[in-house]
């Protein structure tokens, strides 16, 4: 029968360093979501202002869906709104990030308005033909292959 490891060898600290690591990350990462949500706090005056600058129909339709949520349930709403004011800072973030996406939306909707309803570019036409063309690119008559050129 083959052993595949033998419990006597293995180092008893192994299962504390793996627990350490972890909570060294779960502390890391705790204290990076508070500078974030710190940051945002900081800014979230600002962040509103811009969504409403950037795309205002984006934050009445946000205060809209919450007035339809209250309207039909209001248990939800009730909710909908708490967490609304707790969480203002990561709101207001969000409807940055909405009204900045929509704002980019139309940006490129109209760009691609513009080059589909292009008017065309006036030409002048050449006074060489592709007949000339094809004589001046012609092999030399000494080519082997100078048949299947004419």
């Amino acid at each position: 029968m083959t052993v595949f490891f033998v419990r006597s060898r293995m180092n008893p600290f192994a299962s504390l360093t793996g627990i350490l690591v972890m909570a060294l990350v779960m502390v890391a990462m705790f204290y990076i979501a508070k500078g974030v949500f710190w940051l945002l706090m900081k800014t979230a005056v600002f962040l509103l202002a811009g969504a409403i600058l950037l795309h205002w129909p984006t934050v009445i339709g946000y205060v809209r869906w919450l007035l339809r949520t209250w309207k039909h349930s209001i248990l939800q709403g009730m909710l909908a709104t708490a967490l609304s004011v707790v969480l203002y800072p990561v709101l207001f973030g969000f409807l940055f990030l909405r009204a900045l996406l929509h704002r980019l939306v139309i940006r490129f909707e109209r760009h691609a308005q513009r080059e589909q309803h292009a008017e065309f570019v006036d030409f002048e036409e050449l006074e060489s033909s592709l007949a000339d063309k094809r004589r001046k690119s012609a092999p030399a008559p000494s080519d082997r292959y100078a048949d299947l050129f004419e």
